[in-house]
């Protein structure tokens, strides 16, 4: 029962970092695979999606003033483009 009510309590915002961050990361790895080995491909998916993650939140929202700062997004983005990146890895 504890992890349902933990899942209940994440925001939209969390969610909608989490989804846009695994879906960078799966972009930057399925165009980097035609071109680069499959594992550095993702390895580049992973690691970019990651500093698209951290960017938006320091230079965009902290920085240049255009949102809240939270460092939850930063790790809802992170995860998703981990376990997006890991989701890959088990395929190939």
């Amino acid at each position: 029962m504890k992890i349902v009510e933990k899942l209940r309590k994440i925001t939209q915002d969390k969610l909608l970092h989490f989804i846009s961050n695994a879906i960078i990361a799966w972009a930057i790895s399925f165009i980097l695979m035609f071109f680069i080995n499959p594992y550095i491909s993702i390895l580049c998916g992973f690691v970019l999606s990651s500093f698209i993650a951290w960017a938006k939140e320091y230079i965009w929202d902290l920085k240049m003033n255009k949102g809240v700062y939270n460092n939850k997004d930063i790790l809802f983005g992170i995860i998703g483009a981990f376990l997006e990146s890991l989701s890959l890895l088990l395929i190939v």
